[in-house]
């Protein structure tokens, strides 16, 4: 099969968000960050576009998103976030070309610290003067990122009892496996490559040493061939628990170690509630 999909799609796309942007009176100055910016993307890579506006223009565009990117380039999907003094769209334009459209205040962008510097497709009001550069920034944000995993997980360590209790073999299985990707992934990336941690989950992996992405890979299948019986629910119960009893433990191995490794007080109590859950509820060798 022939791969469609090219990096010169991305650089097509913008060049004419460029254009049609800088033909918008509202839109000051407009650069790329991420991945575009630094010259490390592929032809995966999705397109962080920023657009910086006067306050008094913001909500009319804001307003008139959808609209605008329909100028840039016909839109297959789009979903709408509010961060701090940003409107963000996440957007799938034609091509399909995936692009992070952060519309910010102008006001906003000297209280917005980033990790580099943009790279400025055009800049009429002088605006990139304005930009905090703050190499340290990516360091607090992989702190905050790891905090965030060990209250997602002992928030919801209960899931494997609760949905075996159901008798919901399915949601069981793809559970397992988001929880292995969602949590094991960037808690290892914390340690051995801090910025990809705050990458979206799911597309991290590739980003994981040999050593790290043995271990997933690893536990991926053992998780697959636990519920290789799922039709008709001819599972192997004991697979599927000594699958779990593996699982829970590299969790709350990874999340430890990177706690330690971000110097991240480890809640003890915490895990001792899980252990002993996990015992009781499902017998789990931990």
């Amino acid at each position: 099969m022939t791969r469609t999909i090219e990096p010169a799609l991305q650089r097509r796309l913008v060049e004419r968000a460029t254009a049609v942007l800088a033909a918008d009176d509202r839109v000051l100055a407009a650069w790329l960050e991420g991945s575009f910016a630094r010259a490390t993307e592929d032809a995966w890579s999705d397109i962080d576009l920023h657009i910086i506006v006067a306050e008094e223009d913001f909500k009319g565009l804001v307003d008139q998103d959808r609209t605008l990117l329909e100028t840039i380039a016909p839109v297959i999907g789009l979903n709408r976030a509010r961060l701090p003094g940003t409107h963000l769209l996440i957007t799938c334009l034609e091509g399909p070309v995936r692009l992070d459209l952060f519309i910010e205040r102008l006001s906003a962008v000297a209280a917005t610290p980033r990790p580099a510097a943009p790279s400025v497709l055009f800049d009429r009001a002088d605006v990139a003067r304005l930009v905090q550069v703050d190499e340290a920034a990516n360091a607090r944000l992989v702190r905050s990122r790891v905090r965030a995993l060990v209250d997602e997980f002992f928030t919801g360590f209960m899931w494997p009892a609760r949905l075996a209790g159901r008798g919901e073999r399915g949601s069981l299985l793809a559970n397992a496996i988001l929880v292995l990707y969602s949590i094991v992934v960037p808690a290892m990336l914390a340690r051995s490559s801090p910025p990809d941690a705050l990458r979206a989950i799911l597309h991290n992996e590739r980003h994981l040493p040999p050593d790290q992405r043995a271990v997933v890979d690893s536990l991926a299948a053992q998780i697959r061939d636990a519920f290789g019986g799922i039709e008709g629910g001819r599972m192997d119960g004991a697979a599927i628990r000594v699958a779990h009893e593996r699982l829970v433990s590299v969790v709350l191995e990874q999340l430890r170690l990177a706690c330690e490794a971000h110097d991240i007080e480890w809640p003890a109590a915490s895990e001792q509630a899980a252990r002993e859950f996990f015992r009781r509820e499902l017998d789990l060798a931990l």
